[in-house]
């Protein structure tokens, strides 16, 4: 009589059985599924805005920047947002960096910064700003907008 029982499952990958009143272990043959590897792009800058307003209850200029981002595995794969602000007027001089803060919107971005604390003129219209986008890891691009004087 050939009859057959599955008795368990080893956690060495065999199957152990009954056959003709006896134990008989066999080996299972898995297969591995295929291993997913997800290429990870650079996140990028959908759009971006830079200007200065004075603000009459701080008395004092205001400094905004604004980012509209994205990243191929979305935009919670963001995790910072720096706008790096140059001055072209004099020869590109690099003047400072200010971070911008995520909202509760994934893919809006922006931060405000006192004047004194800046150190920009707000009547200078010789400043550019490189909005700067990276994410969990460390890609990074770019894109150059003007600040928008008073």
């Amino acid at each position: 009589m050939n009859r057959s029982m599955v008795l368990g499952v080893l956690g060495c990958g065999c199957v152990v059985h009954e056959q003709d009143g006896q134990v008989v272990t066999v080996p299972v043959v898995t297969h591995q599924s295929p291993t997913i590897v997800v290429i990870d792009g650079a996140p990028w800058v959908d759009a971006a805005a830079a200007w200065v307003s004075y603000d009459s209850f701080l008395g004092d200029f205001v400094w905004t920047y604004e980012a509209w981002v994205n990243d191929p595995l979305g935009p919670t794969d963001v995790v910072a947002v720096w706008v790096d602000v140059y001055d072209e007027w004099a020869g590109g001089y690099y003047v400072g960096s200010f971070e911008v803060f995520p909202t509760s919107d994934p893919f809006y971005w922006a931060t405000s910064y006192d004047g004194w604390s800046s150190g920009l003129d707000p009547y200078w219209g010789g400043y550019t700003a490189d909005v700067v986008v990276y994410d969990y890891v460390g890609s990074y691009s770019w894109v150059t907008i003007a600040v928008t004087p008073l």
